[in-house]
């Protein structure tokens, strides 16, 4: 799963008007495609959406993780009921990232965080932020994407940003862990401004796999489930090393050398 956030988003619709696209959604593709008579044109569209997106957002964030590594950790530990799922884990991730780069190029202004309605396990953001202890002043704001008001459909453009910047963040993670494409998308290419800030510290797109759970479940003491064997824990980093060589920048939980594990197990939160 890929979750991303931008600063300030995208109000314009010229080029979602030029190609007769009212509402762009990535899971809506199959719909979205139909609108366009050729590959070529499709492509180009999704460059120039890009580059637009670009030019109207201060500065993005992304935050993946690899299930796999997350459900065979959650099937030995009281992984879920403790820390929380994927959803929440990235979301608290992306808010973090947000709120250090905020503290270094804004730290007069204030931040308010507003998220999709309606994902699954979205009220352990707000419980993972009282236990962090981590005040945002606000707290983030629940809000639909689109909304009808009268026969017409209002947007929220930021989200639809995010989900852009999500499904093409998803799209190359994906296509280098299954070996199934060597290169990025033009698109992507452009929302990242033509490798600009390859190999910057805390731009590139950030990724937790298996090592990741398996870690905090040992930092913070999380009892086994009763009964449950032991499994494998896969570290999909591996795999990606593998499949981008130089190209793979190393995260600081694979530079952890050693975990200290809290006195006593993580509390439940509520309704786990």
């Amino acid at each position: 799963m890929t979750y991303a956030c931008a600063r300030e988003g995208c109000s314009r619709d010229v080029f979602t008007e030029q190609a007769r696209v009212r509402l762009f959604s990535a899971t809506g593709r199959p719909r979205f495609n139909g609108c366009f008579s050729g590959v070529l044109r499709r492509w180009r569209f999704l460059s120039e959406l890009a580059g637009l997106i670009l030019r109207h957002t201060n500065r993005d964030f992304s935050q993946s993780a690899f299930l796999d590594g997350f459900r065979a950790v959650d099937a030995q530990f009281e992984y879920h009921e403790r820390v929380g799922h994927p959803y929440a884990i990235c979301a608290l991730q992306c808010i973090t990232a947000v709120l250090k780069w905020m503290s270094r190029k804004h730290p007069k202004d204030d931040v308010m965080f507003v998220f999709e309605k309606g994902d699954p396990h979205q009220d352990e953001i707000i419980q993972m932020l009282r236990r962090d202890r981590i005040d945002l002043g606000i707290d983030p704001i629940f809000a639909e994407k689109r909304w009808h008001v009268g026969e017409s459909i209002r947007v929220l453009r930021p989200l639809e940003c995010a989900d852009f910047l999500a499904y093409e963040h998803h799209k190359v993670l994906m296509d280098a862990y299954l070996r199934s494409k060597g290169t990025a998308r033009t698109s992507l290419w452009a929302l990242q401004e033509k490798g600009a800030y390859f190999g910057v510290e805390g731009r590139a797109n950030s990724v937790i796999d298996g090592r990741f759970f398996e870690l905090s479940a040992r930092g913070f003491n999380l009892p086994r489930r009763a009964g449950a064997p032991m499994i494998e824990i896969p570290y999909e980093f591996n795999v990606l090393k593998d499949a981008l060589k130089s190209q793979f920048l190393a995260s600081p939980v694979e530079r952890q050398i050693k975990v200290v594990p809290r006195p006593d197990p993580l509390p439940k939160l509520k309704g786990a």
